[in-house]
């Protein structure tokens, strides 16, 4: 072939390539973006992007978006856009070790009087769950692919990772299954890359936190800006509706966007009261471990995250995980909703203890998984935590990350119901290693795979155990009294009443221990603890 050729076919291979990146008519799913990997394979010649771009598309049919905009009012964007300059030109020239508080304080006060002055328009956005192979572009995708590769060999704190933890922890354009608002790291990294200044933060957590001050100060100069519905992007820059699951969505984007191996973990439930949470753990290479951290008001390292009371804890991933229920089961067998994912690994040995536990399992199911379930008021009064496969010949079925102290419920599915195989039980660890956990079964209850023929009476003072914190802000309030004075400012105070122990989570009655008139009563805190924590006082009187 002489050099004409040659010339023939490199240019038709360009003109293929930009024909196939900005057509997205004609072919559909997946399909429609196999184009990104012809891109890299034969335009831009770069191996790594070609697999990455795979790596993505292949594993895209796992993930739909919830959230989508669709049109933004140009006042909108230009109030973004000058609520960024004016932050950026406050901070310009500092570090968090002289970071500007009295100059920002100032023009937050002064840019909040003129944002209450008027009310933004709404955000136009689709909240109608969508496969991602249906919304994502090819020109989305390289443009995030390249900013990817750019900030993994820029990055103090990404460019030691392999090839395949980068696919993981820098790569993906998303961090919590099901979470919309996609957009490329390329624009995170526009906006928020001179913020946290990875390519010169000393630390991981110096990182964390220049972006948890930039949303902080973001939120702060604009408050709540009367928007009503979701805004993307737009829903950083303003105080309103957010929960931990799009706190820990846009923190795991925007910091991996600037440089930092950050992924979404969330627990099942907590052991000892309701609700669940969503959290960030970034990858510290100091340390060569996981630090787990709440963007936007914690930062790696300096919090638990009350890990001591949780249940499961699972990491949100981009690729399958064949190890998951999704892939384990049998066909048409159901899966509990929480864990039907086929992109969650379990870390929960990494924040606490767990054990092995070993169950007999004689019922009559065709099923593969077995699960242990724990109470739950949200979710119908038991859900399952963890998963075990069955062994059909030795009709036992193993669990692999119990955690100890708490009541599980062995179940299995049948059709969309529960069915228990076993009797509730508690597991607790033995004193040495090689000792098995003790399997206990819970007091007053029993099971033989029956339904139950006699009752028992049982009187019932709380349904949860009492949340470490809440004792500790109880027991702080010893010490607190009573005031009765005639005069306003209190100057004739007399004490009342002194509280000599902790108060109980319910309402007390306490007669005063000094009688007489006042004007004036005043609940006073102890000089040790300041600052006291009462849901409600009452005071009774004839």
């Amino acid at each position: 072939m002489n050099q004409k050729h040659y010339l023939f076919v490199f240019v038709s291979l360009i003109c293929l390539s930009i024909h196939l990146i900005g057509c997205q008519a004609n072919v559909e799913g997946s399909e429609r973006l196999r184009s990104v990997v012809f891109y890299y394979k034969y335009i831009r010649f770069s191996p790594q992007k070609a697999e990455a771009a795979k790596f993505l598309i292949e594993n895209m049919k796992y993930h739909t978006s919830t959230g989508m905009v669709v049109s933004v009012d140009s006042r909108v964007e230009t109030w973004r856009a000058e609520s960024d300059a004016l932050y950026g030109s406050v901070i310009d020239g500092h570090s968090l070790s002289d970071f500007p508080k009295d100059s920002l304080e100032r023009m937050q006060k002064e840019h909040r009087v003129e944002m209450e002055k008027d009310s933004l328009p709404e955000v136009i956005c689709d909240m109608k769950p969508r496969r991602d192979t249906d919304i994502i572009t090819p020109s989305f995708l390289v443009r995030h692919i390249d900013h990817a590769f750019k900030v993994w060999r820029s990055s103090p704190f990404a460019r030691k990772l392999s090839f395949d933890e980068f696919k993981e922890y820098i790569l993906p354009y998303r961090a919590i299954e099901g979470y919309g608002f996609n957009m490329t790291g390329k624009k995170y990294g526009e906006v928020f890359e001179k913020y946290v200044r990875s390519d010169t933060a000393s630390t991981v957590r110096n990182a964390v936190q220049a972006y948890n001050q930039a949303i902080y100060w973001l939120r702060g100069m604009n408050g709540n800006t009367k928007r009503e519905g979701k805004g993307g992007i737009y829903d950083l820059y303003t105080h309103g509706k957010h929960d931990c699951v799009d706190v820990a969505s846009y923190g795991c984007n925007i910091l991996r966007a600037c440089g930092l191996p950050v992924v979404v973990e969330f627990n099942v439930c907590y052991r000892n009261f309701s609700g669940r949470h969503y959290h960030c753990s970034v990858w510290n290479n100091a340390k060569a471990g996981w630090e787990e951290f709440n963007a936007e008001s914690s930062l790696p390292g300096s919090s638990d995250l009350a890990f001591s009371e949780t249940m499961n804890v699972y990491r949100q991933l981009y690729g399958a995980q064949r190890n998951t229920p999704y892939f384990l089961r049998n066909d048409g067998e159901p899966i509990p909703p929480l864990l039907d994912n086929p992109c969650i690994v379990d870390v929960t040995s990494r924040l606490r203890t767990t054990t092995s536990v070993t169950l007999p399992i004689t019922a009559k199911t065709d099923n593969r998984l077995a699960y242990l379930a724990t109470f739950s008021r949200e979710f119908g009064g038991t859900l399952p935590v963890t998963w075990g496969v069955i062994d059909p010949a030795a009709q036992t079925v193993t669990f692999e990350n119990v955690v100890p102290d708490a009541i599980y419920f062995p179940v299995y599915y049948e059709g969309q119901g529960l069915v228990p195989f076993g009797a509730p039980f508690c597991v607790s660890l033995p004193d040495t290693s090689d000792e098995n956990p003790v399997i206990s079964p819970v007091p007053f209850t029993d099971y033989d795979g029956q339904d139950c023929d006699t009752l028992s009476t049982l009187t019932l003072t709380r349904k949860f155990p009492r949340k470490p914190n809440m004792i500790r802000l109880s027991e702080e309030l010893i010490g607190s009294r009573i005031l009765g004075a005639n005069k306003r400012d209190f100057s004739d105070a007399v004490t009342l009443l002194t509280l000599k122990h902790p108060l109980p989570p319910n309402f007390v009655d306490y007669p005063l221990e000094r009688t007489g008139r006042y004007r004036y009563y005043r609940f006073q805190a102890s000089t040790e603890h300041p600052h006291a924590n009462i849901s409600m006082l009452e005071w009774i009187t004839e």
